[in-house]
């Protein structure tokens, strides 16, 4: 939002309530403010682009043949795993080797590297906010804070690091 007022027009708007019309060449205004550090914006206006005159102080961002809806929200999200198949891993040996890999400086720049990642992709996918469940490493927690800094490129994370559970209780 450094760049400041924005107006996103001529696109598809899907707002998100099941009882609204799709707007057809829609315009969208946002209002940039800062506040310290942080940089962000406040939707003013969300409509059809003939109701509207837009501000000469807006950047204008020509939407043709595009479409803007509302985020989606991942609520129960294992950050660092892609998704792809992988072979499962249990017992006692798998658990000394997690503990082991734990400490390795090189494995924690890896694991970090890999959720980045898979940040991307979520955003690419239109996920905006992501809830982590149970991440031992604290690498979430981390990205959180580079990423409300605006230092990466994620969406807003929801997490609390490792989970907890009783003995013999889930992941255990």
């Amino acid at each position: 939002m450094q760049n400041g007022n924005l107006a996103f027009t001529g696109g598809t708007i899907i707002d998100g309530y099941i009882d609204h019309d799709v707007i057809q060449n829609g315009t969208i205004l946002v209002r940039s403010a800062a506040d310290g550090e942080k940089a962000y914006g406040t939707i003013e206006y969300v409509g059809p682009s003939e109701d509207i005159d837009i501000p000469p102080d807006y950047r204008v961002v020509i939407l043709q043949g595009r479409f803007v809806m509302p985020g989606l929200i991942n609520c129960h999200a294992h950050l660092p795993f892609d998704g792809a198949p992988k072979q499962p891993m249990s017992g006692k040996k798998a658990e000394k080797l997690i503990r082991k890999l734990k400490r390795s400086t090189l494995f924690q720049k890896v694991y970090a590297g890999k959720l980045k990642k898979n940040m991307v992709n979520a955003l690419n996918a239109g996920i905006t906010t992501v809830r982590g469940m149970a991440e031992p490493l604290y690498a979430e927690v981390a990205l959180r804070k580079e990423q409300e800094k605006g230092l990466c490129a994620a969406p807003r994370i929801i997490t609390a690091g490792p989970g907890i559970c009783p003995t013999g209780g889930h992941a255990n």
